[in-house]
């Protein structure tokens, strides 16, 4: 058995020279794989042929009355369809040795491993990659196994990229409960399908999943690097939760023709349901690029404006958000320090409200012409106060007169 599954292996190799020393007084263990042979007979897993490229000796921590655990892997290249579709992974096979009080060393075989699986296919039609992962008494996902596989059609030139994700935990909750996540996005090649004139569709993606709870982070308005949009879920994390019943996220790529680069796009509605019934949350966000194409976007430096848009309401918090941000390197403008900014925030329930483009500590920054512009506007009755005048107007106003510039503001009527 192998991850809890009956695997058929034929390994058809001998070896020599493997053992291990102990010193009792050092207490000490010293491990020698040996000499593995690697060449014929075929060797076999679940009746696919397999070569066996590299054994190495495994190192893991002992635990209770352990005195060592290890054991060796190998690595080994599956065959599927000749040289054309196979798949890559490592096999562990760990033991230990076991040291009671007042009783002898007892050594024991443990488990055999498969952590990972590298698939590829390279035929006519179509290239593949990806990847099987199996996770075993993780602290939050508990057991599971995830995939993930890019396809590119070469035909008729079409990228799909697609991943799934089951598992079961007891994270947060009293009992197992089951989760999954499943998505997939496709981008299609100029000129794409008509969306009005002078834009087309270049791809569509979409998304969901149980039994999992979706955080996105800091609402994208810190970024100072273009995100890399390359599923339907991009730019968020996700947590086992049992409270939540169902979410989804749908997508589209949009683009201008005949000629990408001058603007292409992302945008997404996502939205999540409790298991207890009724909407958590909704949610609109998207991405826009100028000066790079569809597949060159993520590097740094090849879109000279990139930014973005989000919409959301909790519905359980009754908290609305907004916010957009926008990077710019074109002479004769550019944001040196980051993306300019702005955020709106309403909580009904406590009655806080704000609306910000940059703040004191941390104003938007824009250049033009070398000269850098330093600015911000706030209003609500949650925003940050004032020390003072910025730094560089009130050193270029010393510069310029000599004069400090007063100032004083009393905290509790900014926030009232």
């Amino acid at each position: 058995p192998i991850n809890d599954k009956m695997i058929a292996i034929k390994f058809h190799t001998t070896f020599e020279d493997m053992g291990f020393s102990y010193s009792k007084l050092e207490k000490d263990f010293d491990f020698d794989l040996g000499i593995w042979d690697l060449a014929s007979p075929q060797k076999e897993l679940s009746k696919f042929p397999i070569t066996l490229e590299e054994f190495k000796p495994i190192t893991i921590s002992p635990s209770g009355t352990e005195v060592l655990r290890g054991g060796f892997s190998v690595d080994i290249v599956v065959n599927l369809a000749k040289d054309k579709i196979g798949g890559r992974t490592t096999l562990a096979f760990i033991g230990a040795i076991e040291k009671n009080p007042g009783e002898k060393l007892s050594p024991s075989f443990k488990e055999i491993n498969i952590e990972k699986i590298d698939l590829f296919a390279n035929l006519a039609a179509v290239k593949m990659t990806g990847s099987i992962d199996f996770i075993q008494d993780d602290p939050m996902w508990g057991d599971g196994v995830k995939g993930e596989i890019d396809c590119k059609f070469n035909s008729i030139d079409m990228d799909i990229s697609a991943s799934a994700f089951f598992g079961n935990t007891t994270y947060g909750a009293p009992e197992l409960y089951r989760y999954w996540k499943v998505e997939a996005m496709a981008i299609l090649a100029a000129p794409g399908i008509p969306f009005m004139t002078g834009v087309n569709f270049r791809g569509f993606g979409v998304g969901a999943y149980g039994n999992m709870s979706l955080t996105y982070a800091s609402d994208k308005l810190d970024v100072a690097a273009p995100p890399a949009e390359t599923s339907t879920f991009s730019g968020a994390t996700f947590t086992p939760d049992h409270t939540v019943k169902f979410g989804f996220k749908v997508k589209a790529v949009v683009a201008t023709t005949p000629k990408e680069e001058s603007f292409n796009a992302d945008m997404g509605l996502s939205g999540e349901f409790a298991e207890a019934g009724g909407m958590t949350f909704i949610r609109f966000d998207g991405d826009f690029f100028v000066g790079s194409k569809i597949s060159e976007r993520h590097i740094a430096g090849k879109a000279f404006i990139f930014g973005g848009v989000f919409a959301e309401y909790d519905f359980v918090e009754k908290v609305f958000d907004m916010g957009a941000y926008v990077n710019i390197n074109k002479a004769p403008i550019s944001t040196p320090s980051g993306p300019a900014s702005l955020a709106l925030h309403i909580d009904k329930p406590n009655n806080l409200w704000y609306f910000r483009a940059g703040t004191p500590s941390s104003p938007n920054i824009v250049s033009v012409l070398g000269t850098s512009i330093g600015s911000y506007v706030q209003f609500g009755n949650q925003i940050e106060v004032p020390s003072g005048f910025m730094d560089a107007t009130r050193d270029g106003y010393f510069a310029a007169t000599g004069v400090s510039l007063p100032f004083s503001i009393s905290p509790s009527a900014v926030n009232n």
